[in-house]
């Protein structure tokens, strides 16, 4: 247990101390930081501006006295968030791996596959629901039933697909756990796990009756989901759609592996759970209630089906294969060493192939002010933001400035605040959405606009003329380019005639 504990504080720990500085992702990373920032200032995520579950916001707000706001602060106060979930698969893995090596070869897996920064919520959630659900399945008290399902509560607190990935995940335990041990009390355990759902999710359930407007803007951003989806698209890569190892790099192999990973284990996973006797639950718990739970969390990497959206589901799931030798009782040695040695070697080729911060292109990094902050970040990156720093800096000056599609991150590094609901252009708008946004322009005295503009011959399926036309045609229009030389090419500064 304590190597655990010191193990889950350590490595995030020493990975923000040695990496907490490199990189910045403009437009995911930035929709996280702009958040924390508002909510800091005291505005409410989905109502006032546009967000995740709230969950998130207020983790980092609480840790904006010791962090602070900036960029450094929210990948501090996420760091922290990723110990807790690190905690988590290490007991879990406690289960079946003792001794020192092991153990630390597991927890930097775990902690190489937390990627990408801004998402360590979504991993460290997902270990987290490993481990209340093989405390059930070990033991199904009420007590543990209670605690799996407040568990639930606050992970749907966080992200609502995150509350129904666990929800259905432990329930699935739970009705495995009654179909196999038909003892008194299943109804009265099944409902202290329903009635801790409700008293995890009572701060998201407070914020709806007592915050003016909450529902409204969770009802729209539902409504937005529904109609457009939340992410974009992307095939699952499975291993024939890779050319040849010498016309791809050895990335796109261990993507696909690590995609086909879970279609050739969890359907005998599965049906070995349901073949398990009631007596055998609790020895094999550490496999079975994470094999359950992969199915639901990976649902996550289903629609966009790339690297980054597999490290941030992937957890139930490694546990569940490093649980396989939990089958054996002969030649347990042989398959603990096939499991373990197969599973910590594709995942961290995975890891090191993918993981921004474990990149060794060799690219030169230079160091740049952000916020006030000192970033180490890529030499061209570096270039391409000081472009935009000092032509924000000569033009625009303490004016505000309205930023399109996706770059919410230099609305914190410039200390400015967006005057539109939208902070993420990336959904096709209606007329009457893009005629709002041109009237809140508007109201607000909003005089200049940086946008993307992809040079010819780029795909522009996803830009913002393509998205918001009429608000582009009303830039083209209304306002007029402003010449900036030190301005990336893919910019265009406007403002208002």
């Amino acid at each position: 247990m304590l190597l655990c504990v010191a193990l889950a504080f350590l490595l995030p720990a020493l990975a923000h101390l040695g990496f907490g500085a490199r990189h910045l992702n403009v437009s995911d990373e930035g929709f996280l930081w702009y958040g924390v920032r508002a909510t800091v200032a005291g505005e409410v995520p989905l109502r006032d501006f546009q967000a995740y579950h709230p969950g998130r916001y207020h983790w980092c707000a609480a840790f904006a006295p010791l962090f602070g706001t900036g960029i450094l602060g929210v990948r501090a106060a996420c760091a922290v968030f990723e110990g807790l979930g690190l905690l988590c698969a290490l007991l879990v893995t406690r289960r079946f791996a003792r001794g020192l090596g092991w153990p630390l070869l597991f927890a930097l897996l775990f902690a190489a596959c937390a990627f990408p920064r801004h998402k360590l919520f979504e991993s460290a959630l997902a270990s987290m629901a490993a481990w209340f659900a093989v405390r059930l399945l070990e033991r199904p008290t009420f007590a543990r039933h209670l605690a799996a399902g407040v568990f639930v509560g606050l992970a749907g607190y966080f992200g609502s697909n995150l509350g129904l990935y666990a929800g259905l995940g432990t329930a699935a335990v739970i009705a495995l756990v009654a179909w196999k041990q038909r003892e008194p009390g299943r109804l009265r355990r099944a409902g202290a796990w329903a009635g801790g759902v409700v008293l995890g999710f009572a701060p998201f359930l407070a914020m709806l009756a007592f915050v003016p407007g909450f529902a409204g803007g969770l009802r729209d951003s539902i409504a937005l989901i529904l109609e457009h989806g939340a992410n974009i698209a992307k095939p699952w890569p499975w291993p024939w759609r890779v050319a040849s190892a010498s016309a791809l790099p050895l990335r796109d192999w261990t993507e696909s592996l690590a995609f086909l990973l879970p279609v050739l284990f969890l359907p005998p996973l599965l049906v070995a759970a349901l073949r398990t006797r009631a007596e055998d639950l609790r020895a094999r718990a550490a496999c079975l209630a994470p094999a359950l739970l992969a199915p639901f969390f990976l649902h996550h990497a289903a629609v966009n089906s790339g690297a980054w959206h597999l490290a941030q589901c992937v957890q139930p799931l490694l546990l569940a294969l490093l649980g396989l030798p939990l089958f054996f009782d002969a030649r347990a040695t042989l398959v603990r060493s096939l499991a373990w040695g197969a599973t910590t070697a594709l995942f961290g080729t995975f890891a090191l192939a993918w993981n921004p911060l474990l990149d060794a292109s060799g690219e030169r990094f230079v160091t740049s002010d952000v916020g006030g902050e000192s970033l180490e970040l890529p030499a061209g990156q570096a270039r391409y933001f000081a472009g935009i720093q000092q032509t924000v800096e000569k033009r625009v000056g303490a004016e505000r400035l309205f930023l399109a599609p996706n770059m919410p991150a230099l609305y914190c590094a410039f200390d400015k605040s967006s005057p539109s609901w939208w902070i993420y252009f990336f959904f096709p708008a209606s007329e009457q959405e893009q005629q709002e946004l041109i009237a809140a322009l508007a109201a607000q005295h909003v005089d200049w606009a940086l946008i993307g503009d992809p040079p010819p011959g780029t795909s522009v399926e996803k830009s913002f003329r393509t998205t918001h036309p009429l608000v582009w045609q009303h830039f083209e229009n209304d306002w007029r380019r402003v010449s900036a030389p030190l301005l990336p090419g893919d910019l265009a500064l406007f403002r208002r005639k």
